[in-house]
């Protein structure tokens, strides 16, 4: 009796230890933030609080670039923000919020900054989907995102012109 509990022991050990392989990782915590970029796609108010009646603090311009926190919670589809040092509200319609998600359209190179010059750090293929992470950056007339295949490969930055962009 003695042999077979060791059996058994040895048993569900090894089914303990393979078990991570079997279910695989798990998400990477590196895609969280807190708080995270965001981008104004078009102009938006700051305001004191989630509604569309509170009081106008100012303008976000479109373009601006600002942070936002998944903590507290989007209320009516208002995400709490920090522009220019001032905390308020602002409506997720107006915001490219980080991460976000786009697809490829066609192939197109990654590279290790965002500019033409640039190294090429790998080459996605047509469909590929990707984590959004920061951008855009203008530069060599185009919009430049940072991304990572959402399979786990190398992050890099890649012009949005090639980009399927996953907007609210």
């Amino acid at each position: 009796m003695h042999r077979r509990s060791r059996s058994l022991l040895a048993v569900v050990l090894a089914t303990l230890l393979a078990a991570p392989a079997v279910l695989g990782p798990a998400p990477a915590a590196a895609l969280s933030c807190g708080p995270c970029p965001a981008v104004a796609v078009e102009q938006v108010n700051l305001r004191t609080a989630p509604s569309l009646d509170s009081e106008v603090i100012l303008p976000i311009p479109a373009g601006a670039r600002l942070v936002w926190d998944v903590e507290p919670a989007s209320v009516d589809g208002y995400v709490p923000v920090v522009y220019a040092g001032i905390s308020g509200w602002a409506h997720d319609d107006y915001l490219l919020l980080y991460p976000a998600w786009a697809t490829t359209l066609a192939a197109v190179n990654q590279r290790e900054a965002p500019t033409l010059d640039g190294p090429v750090v790998g080459v996605l293929p047509a469909g590929t989907p990707l984590i959004l992470l920061d951008g855009p950056v203008v530069a060599d007339g185009h919009a430049w995102y940072r991304v990572v295949d959402q399979a786990g490969g190398t992050g890099g930055w890649a012009a949005g012109d090639f980009l399927d962009l996953a907007l609210r």
